[in-house]
């Protein structure tokens, strides 16, 4: 979970939702930190967290139309067999 103390924000990084490009913007200027791995600096997908303890914190989640979304991993996997 990406985690912003600081500011008391949650970050749910959905996968095939533009989430590194978002990590380069928001990550180190809203101080997230990585709860899984404290020695990684990097987010992570993962959106399991204490309810208790963040009960009083803001969730940001990037949201796309699942549409675009099916459509783009479809075609990433038709490149990636292409490839092959």
């Amino acid at each position: 979970m990406n985690v912003s103390d600081k500011y008391k924000l949650l970050w749910f990084a959905n996968p095939r939702t533009a989430s590194r490009c978002i990590s380069t913007i928001i990550y180190n200027k809203l101080e997230f930190k990585n709860i899984y791995d404290l020695n990684c600096n990097t987010y992570t997908h993962e959106v399991i967290y204490d309810h208790e303890k963040y009960s009083d914190y803001k969730i940001i989640l990037c949201i796309r139309n699942p549409y675009s979304k099916y459509v783009s991993t479809w075609q990433l996997l038709k490149d990636r067999k292409s490839t092959r």
